[in-house]
């Protein structure tokens, strides 16, 4: 598919199929541009994850020391985390599929995030 190594593509897959780990070794036993690429992404969406909870945490934690109102909009902020957690498992099996074809396309929402804070997306 698209002239990329099966081994590229297998590490490819395994950077979106084991979140964390899976890209970190994609990375060092990559070599190619492909699982480069998608290791960057699938470390990014990874972060994504951890990250929403984090800010939810810390924003509401913040808000609690408002009187009377703080707690309700720390809970009405909740409400945004699955839209992100939505918006982050679109973006993991886009990157799955995109490994799998051995596609250099850029995940949806994050990939754009990962050309702004890089440079590039690989």
């Amino acid at each position: 598919m698209n002239g990329v190594s099966g081994a590229a593509r297998g590490w490819s897959v395994a950077a979106w199929l084991v979140p964390v780990v899976g890209p970190v070794l994609a990375l060092l036993a990559g070599g190619h541009s492909l699982s480069r690429h998608h290791a960057l992404q699938s470390l990014v969406v990874s972060a994504a994850v951890v990250g929403v909870f984090l800010a939810w945490a810390a924003v509401a934690w913040m808000l609690t020391w408002i009187p009377i109102v703080g707690v309700t909009l720390g809970a009405m902020l909740f409400a945004a985390v699955p839209l992100v957690l939505a918006a982050t498992l679109v973006a993991h099996i886009s990157g799955l599929v995109y490994a799998w074809q051995g596609r250099f396309t850029l995940v949806p929402l994050y990939g754009g995030l990962l050309r702004v804070v890089l440079g590039s997306a690989d």
